[in-house]
C-alpha cells in the first residue's frame, strides 16, 4: 500500500512520536510512505529518513499558503498515494483544498481535544473538509464525543483508535534501579516524575506547588521534570520562588525516557487538556503508579483506584494528597502499577494501533 501521511512537523510531541511509530511499523510491513511537513521538518525527521522514508518540508508562511497547495497537489500527483493520511485539522483541510476531484482517499486523525485551533476560518475550512474526508479518526471517546457534536460528523464516518507503543521499549527489568540517574544525581529515597513539554497545557506549575506541598509531609523525595518548551524560564523561578531548588530537577528533552521512566517511583501529571497521551500509556507500561488530572482521555487509561488516581486540574492540594497516599502504601503502588500495565497491553499496544488504522485505511 502507498501511503501519504501530511503532518505540520516533525518536532518532539506525543502526536510526532505517534506518527513515527506508524510509518515505522508500515514501511516493516512493506508498505511505501512518503511523509510531507507543512511547516519545518522537525528533529525527529532523521528518525523516518534514517529507515528509508522521504521526508518533504513545505514550510508553509502564514495565512493561506496557495503556494503550499500547489506543490501538495504536485506530490500527490507523483506520489499516486492508496490513502492520505492527515494529522489534525490545518493539515487535513490544506490536502483537501489541494486534491479536490483527484478522488483520493483522505483519512484524517485529531489527536488532541483541539483547543489550540481556536481561529475561526481554521475552523470553518476543517468542517468544510470533513464533508471530503473519508474517515475521521480520534485518539479517546472523549474527543470523539466532542468533534462529533461540534462539526456534526456522522457516526458512520467517526472512529476510535487510541495511540499505541512498544511495550518490548518499557521492559523495565531490563533495567537496574540500583543505577538509577535520578537517585544518583540526588540521593533520594523516592523520585517522583513527569514527562512532557513545559507548556500552558501540561501545567507543570501546579505540579511543582503540590510538590511543595507533599515535602511538607514527606521529606527524602524528590521531582523529576522530563521536557522542554517555552515556560522552562518561568517554571524554573517558581521552583526558586518555593525554595525548592535542591528538589526539583528539570533534565530538558530527552531521547532515553522509556530508561527514565524506569528510574522513576511514581508518575504525575497535572494536564488540563489532554487527548490520549503518550506519556501516560508510557508510564502504565513501565508499570508505575499514577496520579494524573481527569481531562479528555485520560480517564479513559486511568481507572480511578483500578489503574491508578484521578485528581481535579489546578488543585495542588488535591493533587497533593493523591501523592502522599500512594507514597504511604506500597502494596497499592504496585497493585494500581500492575494493573495499569495489564490495561496498556490489551488496548493500547503499538500493534493494535496499526492494526486498526490499515482496517480504516482499506474500509
Amino acid at each position: 500500500m502507498k501511503i501519504l501521511h501530511v503532518v505540520e512537523n516533525l518536532n518532539i510531541g506525543g502526536l510526532e512520536t505517534v506518527l513515527i511509530n506508524l510509518v515505522t511499523h508500515q514501511v516493516s510491513h512493506n508498505d511505501k510512505c512518503l511523509v510531507i511537513c507543512l511547516f519545518s521538518e522537525g528533529v525527529l525527521a532523521e528518525r523516518l529518513i534514517n529507515i528509508g522514508v522521504h521526508v518533504i518540508a513545505l514550510h508553509k508562511k502564514n495565512g493561506m499558503d496557495f503556494q503550499v497547495l500547489g506543490r501538495i497537489r504536485q506530490l500527490v500527483t507523483r506520489f499516486v498515494p492508496d490513502v492520505i493520511h492527515t494529522h489534525n485539522a490545518i493539515c487535513n483541510h490544506y490536502v483537501v483544498m489541494a486534491t479536490l476531484f483527484l478522488g483520493h482517499k483522505i483519512i484524517n486523525t485529531r489527536h488532541g481535544m483541539g483547543e489550540i485551533h481556536r481561529n475561526v476560518k481554521g475552523e470553518l475550512l476543517y468542517k468544510l473538509s470533513i464533508f471530503f474526508t473519508k474517515k475521521c479518526v480520534f485518539v479517546c471517546k472523549s474527543a470523539q464525543i466532542k468533534f462529533e457534536e461540534k462539526y456534526k460528523i456522522k457516526k458512520d464516518k467517526s472512529v476510535v483508535i487510541y495511540n499505541g507503543i512498544d511495550l518490548t521499549k518499557y521492559d523495565c527489568s531490563l533495567f537496574k534501579k540500583m543505577d538509577s540517574p535520578f537517585k544518583a544525581m540526588t540521593g533520594a529515597a523516592f523520585v517522583i516524575g513527569t514527562v512532557g513539554r513545559l507548556n500552558y497545557f501540561k501545567d507543570q506549575a501546579t505540579l511543582i506547588r503540590a510538590f511543595r506541598l507533599v515535602k511538607k509531609s514527606i521529606t527524602n523525595i524528590k521531582l523529576v521534570i522530563v521536557g522542554d518548551g517555552e515556560l522552562r524560564g518561568k517554571l524554573s523561578l517558581l521552583v526558586n520562588q518555593l525554595q525548592l531548588g535542591g528538589d526539583v530537577v528539570f533534565l530538558g528533552a530527552r531521547d532515553d525516557v522509556n530508561l527514565l521512566l524506569c528510574n522513576m517511583d511514581m508518575f504525575v501529571m497535572t494536564s488540563i487538556s489532554e487527548g490520549f497521551s503518550i506519556a501516560l500509556i508510557e508510564a502504565c507500561a513501565a508499570r508505575l503508579p499514577i496520579v494524573t488530572t481527569d481531562v479528555g482521555g485520560n480517564s479513559e487509561i486511568i481507572h480511578h483506584m483500578t489503574t491508578g488516581l484521578l485528581t481535579r486540574s489546578g488543585d495542588a492540594k488535591n493533587i497533593a494528597d493523591h501523592i502522599i497516599t500512594l507514597v504511604n502504601s506500597p502494596e497499592t503502588r504496585k497493585l494500581y502499577a500492575d494493573s495499569a500495565h495489564e490495561w496498556v497491553a490489551n488496548n493500547a499496544t503499538l500493534e493494535k494501533m496499526c492494526a486498526q488504522y490499515n482496517h480504516t485505511y482499506m474500509s
